[in-house]
């Protein structure tokens, strides 16, 4: 799996050194994301409310960016980020929507 990965080797793609702290640091936050995520996904999965708060906050982080990337070069594979994005948003505000006007 490591030989696919590339993680033998100490360059990067900008052909910079890399450091062993720089993969620690780099393997460990990846790690952290994927803790997040798969707490977010039982949360979803049990419909708990703070798993759709934390869907709805790491897909509206990346709006700005992605309306950024979309303005500053456009082409349609920055496009369709955005839209899907704003259909994952979407998506998830509606359900919170529902969801808080069937419980009053």
């Amino acid at each position: 799996m490591l030989y696919w990965l590339k993680m033998d080797s100490n360059i990067d793609v900008s052909g910079e050194y890399i450091t062993q702290n720089k993969k620690f640091l780099h393997w460990n936050g990846l790690g952290r994301v994927l803790v997040v995520s798969e707490k977010n996904l039982y949360g979803l999965w049990k419909e708990r409310a703070w798993a759709e708060w934390l869907a709805l906050g790491s897909g509206l982080i990346y709006l700005p960016l992605e309306v950024y990337k979309v303005v500053a070069k456009f082409n349609w594979e920055h496009v369709s980020v955005l839209v899907a994005n704003l259909l994952v948003v979407g998506l998830v505000g509606s359900v919170m929507w529902s969801s808080k006007r069937t419980k009053t």
